[in-house]
């Protein structure tokens, strides 16, 4: 009971300077009409690991909204907006944070409350760092994805890894030279986002958290397939590790 007066207050600081920030994010927010040819780009919420691990070569996000900016085929802009999940975090983007996003060139911040699945379907293609959601609904609606830094989406239809400076640039101008509109959900990308899930599953090591999958021991690749995982995951281990 001693320390509730001060969590009350720390609760409440944190709702206040949670308020702030999206009072700024709300100033430069455009509410007019969006351009025709765009990428979308939502940030993910701060301090979790696709910041601090997959998009390692970036310093903070304003710096990857810049880069993704700079790399745009002409005619395209880029519109970003705030992850759905950052206000229930309570924390805060810095103060001028919103207003170094607006300020760079052919880049729109624009509301969260927009429907993902309009955004998406109108879009030349989605702008991902690592892995999210959003990435997945844009697959399965067969809009393209550039993914940025460390990410499982290797295979993935439609999808375009960007891990340098220089590949995002090419992956943009692809994307763009071949975006097509019409009948984007169709048969064949749900088929190969089937065998690029059946080829992962494959890849996985298998096991239960709880106890041993027994359902299993009656399958005579099972333990091979495990085995044969787990030698392979020691070998990349040992690869990246071991000169």
């Amino acid at each position: 009971p001693r320390h509730l007066p001060f969590k009350v207050v720390r609760a409440a600081r944190r709702r206040w300077r949670a308020s702030r920030s999206r009072r700024r994010e709300q100033r430069v927010i455009q509410s007019s009409k969006l351009p025709s040819r765009y990428y979308l780009l939502e940030l993910q919420i701060q301090g979790n690991a696709t910041n601090l691990v997959k998009g390692y070569m970036y310093g903070e996000p304003r710096e990857m909204v810049a880069h993704v900016a700079n790399s745009l085929p002409e005619g395209c802009d880029l519109l970003v907006r705030e992850s759905s999940r950052q206000g229930s975090r309570k924390q805060p983007r810095r103060e001028y944070f919103w207003k170094q996003v607006a300020a760079l060139p052919r880049v729109h911040v624009i509301s969260d409350e927009h429907d993902s699945s309009e955004l998406l379907r109108n879009s030349v293609g989605l702008v991902e760092l690592g892995y999210s959601s959003l990435a997945l609904q844009a697959i399965n609606l067969g809009v393209p994805v550039v993914v940025l830094g460390l990410t499982h989406l290797h295979g993935a239809p439609k999808t375009y890894d960007a891990s340098d400076y220089a590949s995002l640039f090419e992956a943009l101008r692809i994307v763009d030279a071949n975006s097509d509109f019409v009948d984007r959900e169709n048969e064949s990308t749900r088929a190969g986002l089937h065998a690029w899930a059946d080829k992962t599953r494959a890849a996985t090591i298998e096991g239960s958290l709880t106890s041993y999958p027994r359902s299993r021991v009656d399958d005579p690749s099972y333990q091979v397939r495990v085995v044969n995982n787990v030698a392979q995951v020691v070998a990349a281990w040992y690869r990246s590790r071991v000169q």
